[in-house]
């Protein structure tokens, strides 16, 4: 499972998450920001080499590579911060 993280849903139908309603322009939010992977050995994110960055808990991350993230990490794309919570069923 892949999860686009970005903006302007309306003008890149590949983004999943569009952060638009949350400023995300104005924000540091790129138009394909971060991708979000699922898979049987974890949760991963990786930055689309952004403009503003990806941070982890304060880290930032290097483009390209995939971060494993857990529930409760303190995910920022530009300067919007987001709260994971993982939910399976």
């Amino acid at each position: 499972k892949r999860i686009m993280l970005g903006r302007d849903k309306h003008k890149n139908d590949q983004i999943d998450l569009d952060f638009n309603p949350h400023d995300g322009k104005n924000r540091g939010v790129s138009r394909s920001h971060a991708q979000i992977t699922i898979t049987e050995k974890g949760v991963f994110i990786k930055d689309l080499d952004s403009t503003n960055g990806t941070f982890i808990n304060g880290q930032q991350l290097y483009p390209m590579r995939k971060y494993a993230i857990e529930d409760g990490d303190e995910i920022i794309l530009g300067h919007l911060v987001v709260k994971t919570t993982f939910i399976f069923e």
